[in-house]
């Protein structure tokens, strides 16, 4: 199956920032914008595993990441993947506790690299896809201004992700305590 980790955002902030793509995406087109209930902090994309490989991760970021912690941040500033001027991803960023986003990603990366699940990454900007850009294009750098009141993660998310013609459908397969 073909699965992701990721962290989730509260219903509410889904609801505001699904608000703000529906104002921006007939200003440009030529992305694939993310749906309200597919929104999230994106920490790894895992690629296909098998049954046997999700039961060992899932085992292994149980046993690493048990630490009852609560992460602060807040969604904020704008920003695309690879840049402005050939965008493939567009996203929100994370500011706040990013560092413990970080410890976390690096738990998920050991974790999966030991498993020989996924590519291995060299780093990680903690972000909120918001687009997938289809057709080249630039953009403002101001294009979305938007900040978010802080929320609390406390959570890592593992996801079933099926592609389909009208885009992917997320099934969540664990929750993982923080």
């Amino acid at each position: 199956m073909r699965a992701f980790t990721a962290f989730e955002i509260p219903d509410e902030l889904k609801s505001k920032l699904s608000k703000i793509i529906e104002q921006k995406e007939s200003q440009l087109t030529g992305v694939k914008w993310v749906e309200k209930e597919n929104l999230h902090i994106t920490c790894k994309f895992l690629g296909e595993v098998s049954e046997s490989q999700l039961k060992e991760l899932i085992s292994e970021l149980e046993k690493n990441l048990r630490k009852g912690i609560s992460i602060r941040v807040k969604i904020t500033g704008f920003g695309a993947f690879p840049d402005f001027r050939r965008p493939r991803v567009l996203w929100l960023g994370v500011e706040g506790e990013k560092e413990k986003l970080v410890k976390v990603w690096e738990e998920v990366e050991k974790a999966a690299s030991k498993l020989k699940i996924g590519e291995r990454e060299r780093n990680y900007i903690p972000h909120l896809t918001i687009g997938r850009v289809k057709i080249p294009l630039s953009v403002e750098k101001n294009f979305i201004d938007f900040s978010s009141e802080e929320i609390h993660i406390s959570n890592l998310t593992l996801f079933q992700s099926t592609l389909t013609p009208s885009g992917p459908i997320y099934r969540k397969i664990k929750e993982i305590p923080l």
